[in-house]
């Protein structure tokens, strides 16, 4: 009797019409602020990471490929060895697929390219490099330096980032004209200011914040704060002595606590306080304080 053969069936659908993009994680410094500065966010323009096939120990690699990925990529590529003992993943060398270099410049993953879905499951493995922004948010590690996001993820974000900023430049619009709300919102950056520097300067730290994209949230947070306006006046009444702030709690010069019966002082109950009818006649006063304060 005769044996049919049945011919295994490669499969190579895991291969898919989807781009991932690596990007570099900026971490800017006190001393370097300016995005467009050649060494914002740690790393100078023009310098790369070199990354390489994992390894388990020093002569060993590591098999980042399922038996799957590893018959399809090869008769896709048309008899490339990709066992972990062959030559493809030494190839060191100019036009090679290694070592892998990421910058500063975005770099784009094509995985339904067979290079490029090798290159992906070498990052996937990489500590540098966190496998998306929910790993970044929910698993926060010292060494990552790169983040992988899915290029419609990508052009969401991009979107949500043009809004943000939409937002932030509208809420800026409605402060630029004081002095007082400008220095609020650059004490809540964490960022010093003093009463030689005039309101352009002002102006131009704020600005500079909303290009800030750890500043910007703190940005669009103050400006959603429905109290923020009574917040701004708790913290001139006490620049100028017109009330008294201990241990960050908020007391009149009588020694009155500026918040409801049997609540702590703190900035958020003291300016619901001032913000409500029944703290309307304290308010007054305080406006009133100012103002002698400033003539």
């Amino acid at each position: 009797m005769e044996e049919t053969l049945v011919k295994k069936e490669v499969r190579t659908d895991f291969l898919k019409n989807e781009t991932v993009i690596v990007q570099f994680i900026p971490k800017p410094t006190k001393e370097i602020t300016d995005p467009k500065h050649i060494a914002y966010g740690g790393k100078l323009q023009g310098t790369f990471d070199y990354i390489a096939p994992p390894k388990l120990r020093k002569d060993k690699l590591k098999n980042i490929l399922t038996n799957e990925e590893k018959e399809g990529l090869e008769y896709l590529m048309k008899g490339v060895d990709l066992s972990v003992y062959g030559d493809f993943w030494k190839s060191y060398k100019k036009g090679g697929l290694f070592p892998i270099a990421l910058g500063k410049d975005d770099k784009y993953l094509d995985l339904s390219i067979p290079e490029d879905y090798i290159i992906y499951k070498v990052l996937i493995n990489n500590p540098l490099i966190a496998n998306s922004q929910d790993q970044l948010k929910n698993e926060p590690r010292a060494t990552y330096k790169y983040v992988m996001v899915k290029e419609n993820e990508h052009n969401k974000n991009e979107e949500e980032a043009i809004n943000d900023r939409a937002s932030a430049f509208e809420f800026f619009s409605k402060i630029k004209s004081s002095e007082s709300g400008l220095r609020f919102v650059l004490s809540a950056l964490g960022k010093h200011t003093h009463k030689n520097q005039d309101i352009g300067f002002l102006r131009k730290e704020v600005g500079k914040a909303i290009d800030d994209y750890r500043d910007i949230k703190i940005i669009l947070k103050l400006a959603e704060d429905k109290y923020f306006d009574v917040k701004v006046l708790l913290e001139d009444a006490f620049t100028l002595g017109v009330i008294e702030k201990i241990s960050g709690q908020y007391f009149t010069k009588e020694n009155e606590p500026i918040a409801g019966t049997g609540l702590e002082p703190n900035i958020d109950n003291a300016s619901k306080f001032l913000a409500s009818p029944v703290g309307q006649e304290m308010r007054l006063s305080i406006e009133a304080r100012i103002k002698n304060a400033r003539d």
